[in-house]
């Protein structure tokens, strides 16, 4: 379940719905067909490196070789540049949770709702206290292993009792509405950004490529089949996300690019229609409060990412280091708030989905299908020997997921 927690976050709930809808359901339909052919090989694949060597990202690529260790290095990385924003953007649904009464107030709109606080050219008060609090939150959750399943178990059922609440409610108040993104439109298969854009979330929603699921692994139990497993998290990540994107695609005048900070103009603007009342008020309180409770699974799995790699490296506690990670992630995430701090919001999100994650993935296909090899890979999972499933496995592994990846490189630097 704490692996259920960390893939679905809120790149399920902010950037899938505005790509669908941009794309329409032909997006819903590559993003399913990478997800199985590319997402879940890779997803099951960490897991089961996890697992078979109980070690972090690093302690597993240097378990592979020597000359590999770097590999797992640039994954932790890659897991620092998501936990410098990430937590922003926690601390952003913080204070929208806390100041959902405002959308009692009849003179604001809900594009407006928050926009003082969030948009303003230098951070406000509020946003620098939450802020805070997201890092407090993150920290006391952090040093409580045995608790992480308890939480995750119960922002996971929370959250998607929510979120499917609302898309309930909005699918059949409004179904006119859906028509944007349940048409068939095959002409964006050929824009140069779409099959980047697919993928990019196909790898940042499964978080793989960060070493938070190598991690998870290594505490996984060897009756656990890792297979059943992945799949379970890829339909749940697939399922939220069209949850989502129901709920985004019947709110009016919708900002097809959908930057990070749309969407929270997007959603209030929903939860006023139910009306100006402590109705509003509540449900727009308790899905903020779903979103924060996602976000500290995915923050605690991606900090626990590079903690467990400076323990397995340097022996040091990994309390102790998610302190320095902590303090450093702060100072960076400090210039991120406010209106000008949104720009580099937005840069670090394209850069992780598009370059770094797609980047640390392909490097892994090539640690784990040439030099570890698919069939210790596929026999830690489960998986039969000779057999269909093991072929398929390492048809992904070693040459369909490295192909796509280096088109998709080839895509943005060439094309």
């Amino acid at each position: 379940m704490a692996s259920v927690g960390s893939a679905v976050g809120l790149g399920n709930i902010f950037r899938f719905p505005a790509l669908a809808v941009k794309y329409g359901f032909m997006f819903i339909i590559a993003y399913a067909i990478l997800l199985f052919a590319v997402g879940i090989p890779m997803l099951s694949a960490e897991l089961a490196v996890g697992r078979k060597f109980s070690m972090s990202a690093v302690g597993s690529a240097r378990k592979i070789s020597a000359k590999t260790e770097w590999i797992g290095w640039l994954a932790s990385a890659n897991s620092f540049v998501i936990v410098s924003y990430y937590c922003v953007l926690f601390s952003m649904v913080l204070l929208c949770a806390v100041f959902s009464y405002r959308l009692y107030d009849i003179s604001v709109d809900g594009a407006s709702v928050f926009k003082d606080m969030l948009y303003a050219n230098k951070p406000s008060t509020e946003a620098v206290l939450c802020l805070v609090a997201g890092w407090a939150a993150v920290y006391l959750s952090f040093g409580r292993a045995e608790k992480l399943g308890a939480i995750s178990t119960v922002s996971v059922i929370f959250a998607v009792a929510i979120i499917f609440l609302l898309a309930f409610w909005r699918g059949l108040s409004l179904p006119d509405q859906l028509n944007s993104f349940l048409r068939f439109d095959t002409i964006v298969l050929f824009n140069k950004n779409f099959w980047g854009d697919v993928s990019g979330q196909v790898f940042f929603s499964l978080s793989v490529a960060v070493g938070a699921m190598i991690s998870y692994g290594a505490f996984l139990d060897k009756k656990e089949n890792i297979a059943v497993c992945s799949v379970i998290i890829g339909i749940c990540d697939l399922a939220v996300s069209i949850l989502a994107t129901i709920i985004y695609a019947t709110v009016p005048n919708t900002d097809a690019e959908g930057g990070l900070l749309t969407c929270f103009s997007v959603y209030p603007e929903a939860f006023i229609q139910l009306g100006r009342n402590w109705v509003s008020v509540s449900v727009s309180f308790l899905f903020y409060l779903s979103l924060a409770l996602l976000c500290l699974d995915s923050v605690i799995a991606y900090l626990k990412s590079i903690t467990h790699s400076l323990e397995d490296k340097f022996a040091v506690s990994q309390e102790r280091s998610a302190l320095v990670v902590i303090g450093t992630a702060f100072f960076i995430g400090f210039f991120m708030l406010g209106g000008r701090g949104s720009v580099l919001l937005d840069f670090a999100d394209r850069v992780v989905a598009k370059f770094l994650t797609l980047g640390v993935a392909l490097l892994e296909t090539i640690m784990l299908g040439y030099v570890l090899g698919t069939k210790v890979v596929a026999k830690e999972m489960g998986i039969k020997s000779r057999g269909m499933a093991e072929r398929g496995f390492a048809l992904s592994i070693r040459f369909f997921t490295p192909t796509v990846l280096v088109f998709l490189f080839l895509s943005e630097f060439i094309f």
